[in-house]
């Protein structure tokens, strides 16, 4: 469990980053952007989006306005903009758009909802499953459509109908997200050696999937197989070398028994996603076995608030 709970701790760290821009005078100016009908509209839409994690009042009235404006595209970046709000304050906002006239609208804003399942009370949940009815018979017939369904049951706790759907799929389609999907719905129901043979008979078809890999990784790591997970890691990284999803975690699994080929893999994380939780981790990778990580944690300041830098160097009593 060491990688997921290393992960856990580092997203929750690197979460606070979303205050960094939180300026009042860089967000008030964001705030009369978005709002500026006579402006351009992409224009509106940016400021609109930047807006993403501040917490005052001028962004909150102004993402909510933005979620009645008269362009779809400004309602879709008030969707975007509000990620982080409150449960209660996304149904407030984004249920009535869940019966907007544009479709790429309706469907951000139920997709939106659904993620928030948990954590509704049962009037929303009835509500709103109301709406996951009528939107799932418009659906067309085909895979996208069923995988699709399979995820909404999945996001709203109705886990054995998700694995039954899949299950069905998987005997009428040759698709790897089909296998993926089976085998994380039976992951949630706890039948992680079920999901892992199913995982396995995925290399079947797909021999060369480095999302398979990936995912029996995080089976074995869950099962605390730690030999197990680093080689699949490493698998999925060699399958693709470019993802940085792959390079991130095979680098965080190795880190204390290969630490120069850790740091490789995260800086080459870094190149390819520009995330700064792959540069952290770099950053914190130097710094744990005391090597010079000055050109590092300088970059790190550049895209993180300072405190984040000064944070992770109190954690160490090394110069730096």
């Amino acid at each position: 469990m060491k990688i997921v709970n290393y992960v856990i701790g580092l997203y929750a760290l690197l979460c606070s980053v979303m205050v960094f821009a939180n300026d009042e005078a860089y967000e008030f100016q964001l705030a009369h952007v978005s709002q500026d009908v006579n402006l351009a509209v992409e224009d509106r839409v940016n400021a609109t989006l930047a807006m993403q994690g501040f917490e005052g009042a001028n962004a909150f009235i102004s993402i909510a306005r933005a979620s009645r404006d008269e362009h779809a595209s400004m309602r879709l970046a008030a969707i975007t903009a509000a990620s982080y709000w409150s449960t209660a304050a996304k149904w407030d906002l984004f249920f009535p758009l869940v019966n907007d006239v544009d479709e790429r609208v309706k469907k951000a804003a139920l997709q939106s909802l659904i993620l928030e399942w948990t954590q509704m009370s049962e009037p929303m949940q009835l509500l709103l499953n109301e709406k996951i009815v009528t939107y799932q018979l418009t659906l067309p017939q085909g895979l996208e459509s069923q995988l699709e369904i399979a995820w909404i049951e999945q996001s709203t706790d109705k886990l054995e109908s998700a694995e039954k759907r899949l299950v069905r799929a998987n005997a009428d389609y040759q698709d790897v997200r089909i296998v993926l999907g089976l085998a994380k719905v039976q992951a949630s129901l706890g039948k992680l050696d079920i999901a892992k043979l199913t995982l396995m008979s995925g290399f079947d078809i797909f021999p060369d999937s480095g999302a398979l890999h990936y995912q029996v990784a995080v089976l074995e790591y869950q099962q605390s197989n730690f030999p197990a997970a680093q080689e699949h890691f490493k698998l999925a990284h060699r399958v693709d070398p470019n993802n940085a999803s792959y390079s991130y975690a095979y680098a965080i699994s190795i880190r204390d028994q290969q630490t120069d080929l850790a740091v490789a893999l995260l800086e080459d994380a870094y190149q390819h996603s520009g995330l700064s939780e792959h540069l952290y981790a770099k950053c914190d990778v130097l710094l744990s076995v005391n090597r010079p990580a000055t050109a590092c944690l300088n970059a790190l300041s550049i895209i993180t608030p300072v405190y984040v830098v000064e944070q992770l160097t109190s954690l160490y009593e090394v110069k730096t």
